[in-house]
């Protein structure tokens, strides 16, 4: 991160702790924002929750969205755009077997995906601070917070896998958590063995105002950006990655940044994009208990096919107890040289409108 992200980074204590004192009515704007989810995680958590049987629960969630791209080229031709319209929906089934031990299955079908509808199904064991969980789940790498109806750069450290994870609560303040996977990346001439590892820690001070977190994973080839897709997937020497974030929460609005970045290079990549980062910062706004409003900034740096800066605004409103409808506006700006559409025009930025209407049920 630049000087300016640190600074900003150093500034969220003050800003969390001048807002202590938070009226009651701030505190009712801070629990009823109109936007359902700011994470993937929270995503795949949203929806109103549905009794089916005393330990089967129903959740739900229906996403409507339409898109319109348009590139600017830095040839001389003529400016070209697309649309895009995409309908999915997200059921979550949780099965509370005992106060300690509950299991959760997470289908997503989306009308532009082939593959299979399951996104995460796994076991979860809870025993005092200590819990346990085991399936196919997207491990706590990265929290790829944001207001918007796209989602941040950083994503391409998002990772869902059969996991093994082990986490510890201390005080309700400080939560670690270390995990095993068996990943699609492997080295070069080698057996595919479960040999990959990660590990996450978070901290939430006055009253889950403030939050931090970091986390690590050894292997960043096995996130779901398939970085080595086109190298069948193996390495010659595997490649980790950080990530860092910070939130503050207040009766009037939240702040985040999040920074994402492979430790080393990956050397089947070329050098512009061997090694992958980039940060992404927010600042959204509730001016009253049915409207949000956000800014946000972020660059990216060796990220294939994607912008290096990108900003924009975005507009969320609640319209029912249930229902709520997004507004984005985006700017990409590309490096010179960096990306060209199919035809092989070389993009020098592009405008993007987005629209998304969500039901929970």
């Amino acid at each position: 991160m630049n000087k300016k992200s640190v600074a900003v980074l150093l500034f969220l204590p003050t800003l969390a702790w001048a807002n202590v004192e938070v009226s009651s009515s701030a505190s009712n704007v801070a629990e009823h924002r109109a936007q359902v989810y700011h994470t993937p995680r929270e995503r795949r958590e949203a929806g109103l929750g549905t009794k089916l049987t005393d330990r089967l629960t129903l959740s739900g969630l229906a996403r409507f969205e339409i898109a319109s791209f348009d590139n600017n080229f830095r040839n001389q031709s003529p400016n070209a755009g697309r649309d895009e319209a995409l309908s999915a929906v997200q059921l979550g089934f949780k099965l509370e077997m005992s106060e300690q031990v509950e299991s959760e299955i997470i289908l997503d079908f989306d009308d532009s995906k082939t593959d299979s509808a399951l996104d995460e199904a796994f076991i979860e064991i809870k025993s005092g601070r200590w819990g346990l969980s085991a399936g196919t789940q997207t491990l706590p790498f990265g929290a790829y917070y944001s207001h918007f109806i796209s989602g941040p750069l950083l994503e391409f450290g998002e990772t869902r896998k059969t996991a093994l994870l082990v986490g510890y609560d201390y005080n309700d303040v400080v939560e670690f958590s270390v995990f095993a996977y068996k990943g699609d990346a492997r080295k070069r001439f080698t057996d595919d063995r479960l040999r990959d590892w990660a590990a996450a820690v978070e901290a939430k001070f006055l009253g889950n105002r403030l939050r931090f977190g970091a986390s690590y994973i050894a292997d960043l080839a096995d996130s779901d950006a398939h970085l080595l897709k086109d190298f069948d997937n193996q390495y010659r020497r595997r490649v980790s990655a950080w990530s860092a974030y910070a939130v503050v929460r207040t009766g009037i609005g939240e702040i985040s940044i999040e920074a994402l970045q492979a430790i080393s290079k990956f050397h089947e990549l070329a050098p512009s994009v061997d090694r992958p980062r980039a940060w992404n910062f927010e600042i959204a706004a509730y001016p009253t208990q049915t409207w949000q409003i956000a800014a946000r900034v972020e660059r990216s740096d060796e990220l294939s096919n994607q912008p290096e800066r990108r900003y924009g605004i975005a507009a969320t409103w609640l319209v029912f107890e249930a229902v709520t409808m997004t507004i984005e506006a985006l700017r990409s700006d590309y490096k010179r040289g960096f990306v060209f559409d199919d035809n092989g025009n070389e993009i020098q930025r592009q405008t993007h409108f987005a629209i998304e209407l969500l039901l929970e049920f």
